[in-house]
């Protein structure tokens, strides 16, 4: 019965026109049924296929959208990057200068602690401020019994002290700067001291930054102390200087080659007139045109001659002390002319009240004679 509906014809009449044969065209109904439903397929499919193309289309302008908001969130993080790179790089290089401004403040400070070793060298070689102390402090006491002045007696002790207590400024100073740069460097970077066996843990950027914040706050510090250590150190070797400046102006070397004395410091009876006189300096034979030279540094205030001192040159030294260089054969400084520890001021002569070649060796505190021996080395 199936079989039988699906097996009828039907009859498709096609007439062109008035003139043209109709045709005809028989279809069963199983035909009809087929190309319906090829039919149906063939839209199913294109519909099908259209709603692909429009998922598709759908789906790539999502996707678009989406790479569109990372493209430009990728950007924002790039420029935020380039922004901390542009910032970290600013920070190295500052502490680029940093560390340049210390390395050229070190080096500072190694010129000053080579200074101050060689300014206590030179004061501790020297060796002569302390015999200067004793025997001023000595003569102190005989001059108290003689009625003349006894002021300044400690002043070789006090430049002894100092120079010693420069030195010792000098070593504690070295050892202070070692140990603020490394408590610094310490605090600068704790995972120095921690070990390089530790896990492994991914730096990131803030981390970095903490850290260059840090270091920079380190050299900050770091600076400051340096130049506080600069500062202190400085002030140590001005004293030094100044210190060595006031011994050099101490008549503590000998004038003369010769060390011959012939008469001392005190009361004596006077060749000349065979009667007790007080001899306000020591007499120091010697040969004729020998050399004299200025005990200590100082300036040549007097530059003269007379019957009575001959050839003479008086040098002022400072802090009240005064040398007198008397029966010159010649003088070869000029008044007001500078003059240095050991300089030559003069010839040895015998000029003016005087019975033979000698040096009339005389050293004056604040106006009153006083024992040259005390000041010259044994």
């Amino acid at each position: 019965m199936r079989l039988k509906w699906l097996q009828s014809q039907f009859t498709l009449v096609i007439i062109p026109g008035a003139n043209s044969d109709v045709t005809r065209i028989k279809l069963s109904r199983g035909a009809l049924a087929g190309l319906a439903l090829g039919l149906l397929l063939v839209a199913g499919a294109g519909h099908w296929l259209y709603s692909m193309r429009l998922h598709s289309m759908a789906s790539a302008s999502v996707a678009e959208s989406n790479l569109h908001i990372q493209t430009r969130q990728l950007q924002q993080d790039l420029a935020s990057k380039n922004r901390t790179i542009d910032e970290l790089q600013k920070k190295v290089f500052e502490l680029s200068q940093q560390a340049a401004e210390l390395r050229s403040k070190v080096e500072e400070i190694k010129q000053l602690e080579f200074d101050l070793r060689q300014l206590t060298a030179t004061d501790e070689s020297s060796g002569s401020g302390q015999s200067i102390t004793l025997r001023t402090s000595r003569t102190t006491e005989k001059e108290s019994a003689t009625q003349h002045d006894t002021s300044g007696a400690s002043f070789g002790s006090s430049i002894v002290d100092g120079a010693g207590g420069a030195g010792t400024v000098s070593a504690i100073s070295s050892a202070e700067m070692k140990r603020a740069i490394t408590s610094t460097l310490t605090a600068a970077s704790p995972a120095l001291t921690a070990g390089f066996n530790g896990s492994a843990h991914q730096v990131l950027v803030h981390h970095i930054g903490g850290l260059i914040h840090n270091t920079d706050a380190c050299y900050v510090s770091l600076q400051e102390d340096m130049h506080a250590l600069h500062a202190r150190w400085t002030q140590a070797k001005q004293r030094l200087l100044n210190q060595r400046e006031q011994a050099l102006r101490i008549p503590s070397l000998w004038p003369t080659v010769s060390r011959t004395v012939t008469s001392n410091f005190g009361y004596r009876k006077d060749p000349i007139t065979d009667k007790l006189s007080f001899h306000r300096g020591i007499d120091i034979a010697g040969k004729l045109n020998d050399p004299v030279y200025a005990a200590a540094r100082g300036i040549a205030i007097i530059v003269g001659c007379d019957k009575f001192h001959g050839h003479h040159v008086v040098i002022e030294h400072g802090n009240g002390l005064r040398t007198w260089y008397m029966h010159l054969n010649r003088t070869v400084v000029h008044r007001g002319q500078q003059v240095e520890r050991g300089q030559q001021v003069g010839k040895l002569g015998s000029s003016g009240r005087s019975t033979g070649p000698h040096l009339h060796y005389e050293v004056v505190r604040n106006g009153q004679s006083t024992d040259p021996k005390a000041y010259l080395p044994k």
